[in-house]
């Protein structure tokens, strides 16, 4: 630290006075003279140094001021003016408000900020646009809630990543939570429904307090009902049951009125779905009585076809759904279920699999190109212990099996030929605790392999089928009759089935004996499965006599068939695939709310008696919806296949194993949702649109050329003018172009109206097309997040604490208050001499003592 150089005069004051003292002469100018001397030293070395130096410059603080309607009014108020003091208190300070949109403060008038959102993703890109890469501070004021978290969250991070010297700083608001706040949430419905269908909305409703509220439902504006509900503390999810009735854009409101309640603007909720003509449900099945009662207990337009006579795909375009009920799969040729895999997985309908004794393995789907469709795998479930098997072949040795169908002369035609093959693969099925026996009948019925154990008799019976010989007529009731009693007197095994193949027609026994025969055996524990073999067989006859025996019946015109069905028939027989008695179905732990169960409480749904066991695919990404009691098999299994939908019931229909659900209230109700489930999105097609509002209404519209209605494919429709028009609150047309930014992609920002529910559509003209196109596009204006309490019962700052703790996280950033950013700055201590005032004070020094020096060197002092 420098002296002053007025000590100098002092000084020069005692020196004069001694000079005077000692009567001196010259001996004082030389002090004086030295002084001068030392003075300008002193003044040359700060001579070269700046007479001034700049005021240093605050780095950039910018302070980003939540202003929206989550704030408490208090806490809205009291924040804007501690920004304001904060604002004016130093220099290089920066305000943003936001609320919809951020709002620099540039003057002094503040501007009046939107508050229905909190849009601090967009405050915080306009702050670093602002600071650029000069170091700085940003000092974000809020309650945590912003309307787009993840943007928020995004928007920090690369804060605290693209700008390492930046520092950030949280000040905590208080966030409207009053203490008697209800509130509606979203209303759940779905966006589309066909006509016809009865489908369920849901209105979650929130109460601070239980009490009485009522409830207020409006269906195209106009009120449908009003009641007074008893509400519990907390979460009310209320059901709201509908009807779809006409094709139209269906709009819903929901008012719930509740006494004192601070904020009603939250109590009102607003939904909106298309309802498109009635779907059409084919059943393709062999009993066509199920028709109308089914038809009455779903409300849709049902149509019956027999298996054999299965259109193709185009014929099929009027239907969204097929039901295969219970038949074999030998009854649709590889044509047609190549047809099914292309309605459901390229036409995006839906496809269900109904259950019963030619359904599943028992029909012979093993290996099929249906096979891979099945949300259930073609096994048996584990068991501990699989039942042993008794099982019998009585097959037809007469003239007829041992020509040639065809016109060339091919040995691996001959239908005996096949039969022997056949018998050999359905012998290779059985395991060693099975018992076997073969009987070849014409005229006469004879044991060529006695029934025995399984392992003996495959020892014999390539040597045994080899010596049948084809001749004779056909005495099928004799052969039956024979087969029926050498299984009644043999102890075996508690399962027993007999299986029956002939190409022509008995010669003995009439239609009554047959059936009584039949039913006796059923009733001593056989079960008896028939084969008719050519168009020449008895079809009604083997029908009836499987019908009777409880087993299957095969229709084979192609001997070539008959490998593969036997095989299939010895495995169904053995009745792993088979589950009987009293079965109670559950709810999956993994799917306890799927859709299809939709109000219905499983516990009080009827038991069964019967369903095809078969193993789940939840591992290939099958949902099981609902499963079997005992052991939990799958009953009702779903999963999407392409662009459609596959569901497998492994009971049957309103048959022998469901005689309890036909008379089942809700009967209807559930199938009718299984079908809602199948059935495709009414909505989709070749234009789809998606609508999301936030701080503005953001739509975009897809549009692909197509040869057939409700099919995503195609190619993309450009350089269309395609026009978004909507009616607002007063009733007047909004119209507003839409802008192509990708191919077939089309997209409009608008203004967010106020809230509501309004009809909107989105509308083209293809080129060539007559008409313009238009795609329902209503808009649902539900009141802002803003307006609901931050949590259901929980803290009323607890989102604030998370969200805070989460940035603090992300950006290592610090909390402050207001206290501390307005505090009044501490004492600043004297600055040191400059440069420039220590040589002002040499130079004054040099200029007083120089007359002094020259006076005393030149002797003018009084003294001598």
């Amino acid at each position: 630290m420098f002296m002053s150089p007025w000590f100098l005069l002092p000084l020069a004051a005692i020196l004069l006075a001694f000079a005077w003292y000692l009567r001196l002469r010259w001996k004082p100018a030389y002090a004086l003279r030295l002084t001068l001397l030392t003075l300008a030293l002193l003044a040359s070395t700060f001579s070269p140094r700046p007479l001034t130096s700049p005021a240093p410059v605050p780095p950039r603080q910018i302070l980003i001021l939540d202003q929206s309607d989550s704030l408490t009014p208090e806490a809205r108020t009291a924040s804007l003016a501690q920004a304001k003091t904060w604002q004016t208190a130093e220099a290089n300070r920066l305000v943003i408000l936001t609320g919809t949109q951020p709002e620099p403060v540039t003057g002094e008038d503040w501007p009046t900020v939107n508050g229905r959102a909190t849009n601090l993703a967009g405050a915080l890109t306009l702050a670093t646009g602002l600071l650029g890469n000069a170091p700085g501070q940003i000092i974000l004021a809020t309650d945590g809630r912003a309307t787009d978290s993840l943007a928020t969250h995004s928007a920090l991070s690369q804060l605290s990543t693209e700008h390492s010297e930046l520092t950030i700083q949280f000040v905590p608001l208080e966030s409207f939570a009053p203490a008697n706040d209800l509130y509606v949430g979203s209303i759940y419905a779905p966006s589309s429904m066909w006509q016809g269908l009865s489908f369920q909305a849901i209105i979650p409703i929130y109460t601070p307090h239980a009490g009485e509220a009522t409830l207020q439902i409006f269906q195209n504006g106009e009120p449908v009902a009003e009641e007074t509900i008893l509400l519990p503390q907390g979460l009310t999810l209320q059901p709201l049951n509908l009807q779809a009735t006409t094709p139209e854009i269906l709009t819903l409101a929901a008012t719930v009125t509740y006494p004192d309640d601070p904020r009603p603007e939250n109590n009102t909720a607003y939904a909106a779905l298309r309802i498109y003509p009635a779907p059409r449900v084919l059943i393709v099945t062999e009993n066509p009585a199920l028709a109308a009662p089914f038809a009455t207990a779903t409300g849709l337009e049902t149509d019956v076809l027999p298996p054999d006579q299965l259109p193709s795909l185009t014929d099929l375009e009027p239907y969204q759904v097929i039901l295969l009920h219970n038949f074999l799969a030998t009854r649709l040729t590889e044509a047609q279920m190549r047809t099914l895999q292309a309605f459901t997985a390229q036409l995006g309908r839906g496809l269900i699999f109904i259950g019963g004794h030619n359904a599943y393995t028992l029909g012979g789907y093993q290996d099929t190109l249906l096979e891979p469709l099945l949300p259930v795998r073609l096994e048996p479930p584990p068991r501990p212990q699989n039942d042993a098997l008794t099982f019998v072949l009585a097959f037809d040795r007469s003239s007829s099996m041992g020509r040639n169908p065809g016109t060339v002369n091919d040995r691996n035609k001959i239908p005996l030929n096949l039969a022997r093959e056949a018998a050999l693969r359905a012998i290779d099925t059985l395991g060693p605790d099975d018992y076997l026996g073969l009987l070849a009948f014409s005229d006469s019925a004879d044991w060529i392999i006695p029934l025995g154990p399984a392992d003996i008799g495959k020892t014999r019976a390539l040597d045994a089928l080899t010596q049948v010989a084809a001749s004779g007529g056909t005495s099928i009731y004799n052969a039956l009759t024979t087969a029926i009693n050498g299984l009644l007197a043999t102890p075996t095994t508690e399962t027993r089935h007999l299986l029956l193949l002939s190409d022509g027609q008995s010669a003995d026994g009439t239609l009554e004996e047959f059936l009584t025969l039949a039913q006796f055996a059923h009733a001593q524990g056989l079960t008896l499965s028939t084969i008719a073999l050519g168009p020449e067989a008895d079809q009604e006859l083997m029908t009836l006599l499987a019908e009777a025996g409880g087993g299957r019946f095969y229709s084979v015109l192609q001997p070539t068939d008959l490998p593969q069905i036997l095989v299939d028939e010895s495995q169904a027989a053995r009745g792993d695939n088979l589950v009987e008695g009293l079965i109670r179905p559950v709810a999956n732990d993994n799917e306890p709310n799927h859709p299809i169960l939709s109000g219905f409480r499983t516990g009080l749904m009827p038991s069964l008696t019967g369903y095809n066991a078969l193993k789940s695919k939840a591992e290939q990404g099958a949902e099981d919806v609902l499963l079997s009691a005992d052991f939990h098999d799958p009953l009702l299994s779903v999963w999407q296949y392409g662009l459609g939908r596959v569901a497998a019931w492994t009971s049957d229909l309103d048959d022998e194993w469901t005689t309890e659900w036909a008379t089942w209230d809700d009967h209807g109700r559930f199938w009718a949702q299984i079908i809602l489930y199948a059935l495709p999105d009414p909505s989709l097609g070749p234009g789809q649109v998606e609508i999301e509002v936030q701080e503005t209404v953001h739509l975009t519209a897809q549009l692909l050329g197509s040869s057939l209605p409700q099919t995503p494919t195609g190619l993309p429709l450009n350089g269309l003018e395609v026009r978004y028009t909507y009616l607002d609150a007063e009733g007047n047309v909004q119209t507003y172009p839409m802008s192509q930014t990708a191919p077939g992609l089309y997209e409009l920002t608008l203004p967010r109206p106020a809230e509501g529910v309004y009809r909107g559509v989105v509308n083209y003209k293809p080129d060539g097309a007559q008409t313009r196109i238009e795609i329902a596009a209503p808009l649902v204006i539900n009141y802002p997040t803003e307006w609901q309490p931050i949590s259901a019962g929980g803290s009323a700052n607890a989102q604030t604490e998370s969200s805070l703790a989460q940035w603090l996280t992300t950006t290592g950033g610090t909390i402050t208050n207001w206290e501390t950013l307005n505090a009044p700055p501490p004492p600043v201590p004297p600055a040191p001499p400059t440069p420039q005032q220590i040589l002002s004070r040499f130079l004054l020094a040099l200029l007083l003592l120089w007359p002094v020096e020259i006076a005393a060197r030149r002797k003018w002092m009084p003294w001598r």
